[in-house]
């Protein structure tokens, strides 16, 4: 019997925008509070576990999708305001936007 125990990683873009950064995770299939995201030290770590609900199958044909605990990691290496940042799962996909910090200007006294 074939079993899909393996670690595997959802699909991820980052890419950015004027003010912010985004990632989007591809992951159908999951409650949007099986999802644990925190940001430490410029990196952004995405987990959480998709059940596997065909495991009691006898056999399989074909098995491509990933089930199980995953994580994802990110290394963020520009400023941003970790409070700001905003997270939507929808359609499948999990899109966290990460605002930039803006300069501020230091006035001379």
């Amino acid at each position: 019997m074939i079993t899909n125990t393996r670690n595997w990683r959802p699909p991820t873009d980052v890419y950015e925008s004027e003010d912010c950064i985004i990632v989007k995770v591809e992951i159908a299939g999951m409650a949007q509070d099986k999802f644990e995201i925190t940001y430490f030290k410029n990196t952004l770590n995405i987990s959480g576990c998709r059940s596997d609900e065909i495991s009691t199958k006898k056999a399989f044909h074909q098995l491509e999708i990933g089930y199980g605990e995953f994580l994802t990691s990110i290394e963020i290496n520009i400023p941003i305001q970790v409070d700001k940042a905003e997270a939507n799962y929808q359609n499948g996909f999990l899109i966290i936007n990460l605002p930039k910090s803006q300069p501020k200007n230091i006035q001379i006294k």
